[in-house]
């Protein structure tokens, strides 16, 4: 996705750094209350869905763990970071229906969830002991919202050192323009954001040469 426009806007020459050997797929946050335009944090997602699930189609394919985050909030401690910015999420509390991954998701009994609090995946969880035990050299993020914890979890996933891809058909946000403004930033610095088509080729060719 890095173009002449985008290194003009951010005065910042970007390269493709590629995917490594062994890759993982971490699903961020679709969940039912960012996924259901009813809710206020939600938005129609269905396009991003389908699109991951082709992802995870493949990296099961090529025995990539596959992780799913959800963002849980408990209701017996003091807000704080996002939580204080944004009340609705004190909607996604344990036991809630809104915390649940979307029924329309491959998400499946071996994969691994993780709960989360704060915008990072990576933040107070458990995620970089497990991909570091995995031997995982690359992440693949999907999921919601873009402008959000795809941003936090895609700098969070370059700066403790994996090769960080955002196919940009699997994420999405509530505001398009933010969404498509923070891929630029972030294929500018901290990712390489690629359509899944391409993806899909490369994901494929780690597999014919294992």
């Amino acid at each position: 996705m890095v173009t002449d426009d985008t290194m003009g806007q951010t005065g910042i020459s970007a390269v493709d750094v590629g995917i490594g050997d062994t890759p993982a797929v971490l699903v961020i946050d679709l969940q039912r209350a960012f996924t259901t335009p009813e809710h206020e944090l939600g938005t129609d997602l269905s396009t991003v869905i389908e699109h991951t699930n082709r992802l995870i189609s493949v990296g099961r394919d090529i025995d990539a763990p596959i992780i799913f985050t959800r963002h849980v909030q408990n209701p017996h401690t003091e807000r704080v970071g996002m939580n204080q910015k944004v009340p609705a999420l004190d909607t996604l509390v344990p036991d809630s229906e809104w915390i649940e991954i979307d029924d329309r998701l491959d998400c499946r009994e071996e994969d691994l969830i993780i709960e989360k609090t704060q915008a990072s995946a990576f933040h107070s969880t458990e995620l970089d002991d497990y991909l570091s035990a995995m031997g995982v050299d690359s992440v693949l993020v999907a999921g919601t919202t873009t402008s959000g914890c795809i941003r936090a979890g895609a700098t969070d996933s370059c700066s403790n050192g994996y090769r960080t891809t955002i196919p940009e058909e699997c994420v999405g946000d509530r505001s398009p323009e933010q969404g498509k403004a923070n891929l630029s930033d972030l294929d500018a610095r901290y990712a390489d954001v690629r359509s899944l088509r391409d993806i899909i080729t490369d994901l494929r060719g780690i597999k014919q040469t294992a």
